[in-house]
């Protein structure tokens, strides 16, 4: 059952957003009642809802496989393409008007997700020293939930793991105040 974690919720309000904007990306498949706006993004908004996060996101950048023409505010479409696909990045870049040059940061809990970002360049070069990360994967398996994350040894230039959310600020301080 989701609940609201106090500390993901402290962790997102330090988020320094004259610098960073926030999107969720999904491919959870919505459930469409084609006359009610309010339920076109039913799924990652209930969640974004039920953990207490709705407002530290701008928009819902989402797929639709059945209706690529539908469009609302605060929610983002981007046809059919979906994580794992590169064009599904390339387009939620297009979608938020990010340009070549902006950093982009990317948490996952898919490690496929992450490497297909990772591939497309979602990086920032001032990470925490001790880990280069050009992508995060939220394993919410790992067997520790440690705040600090986990970079695999035998491979520098890997996607850093974390067991919590908590420790995005470790992987990325110039994200937050």
């Amino acid at each position: 059952i989701l609940e609201p974690d106090p500390a993901v919720i402290d962790m997102f309000r330090r988020i320094d957003r004259r610098n960073v904007r926030v999107y969720a990306l999904t491919n959870a498949y919505r459930v469409v009642r084609r006359c009610a706006c309010q339920s076109l993004t039913k799924h990652a908004r209930r969640v974004l809802d039920l953990l207490q996060l709705t407002p530290y996101f701008e928009a819902i950048v989402y797929c639709d496989y059945a209706n690529p023409e539908l469009c609302v505010p605060s929610a983002i479409l981007l046809y059919s393409a979906c994580k794992p696909e590169a064009v599904f990045f390339q387009a939620a870049m297009a979608a938020v008007h990010a340009s070549p040059q902006s950093h982009m940061y990317f948490v996952d809990d898919s490690r496929q997700n992450v490497e297909a970002a990772h591939a497309l360049g979602w990086q920032h070069a001032d990470v925490c020293p001790i880990h280069h990360a050009n992508a995060v994967h939220f394993d919410e398996n790992s067997a520790t939930k440690s705040n600090v994350p986990n970079k695999p040894s035998d491979a520098l230039d890997a996607p850093v793991r974390v067991g919590s959310l908590v420790a995005l600020p470790h992987v990325w301080p110039r994200v937050f105040h």
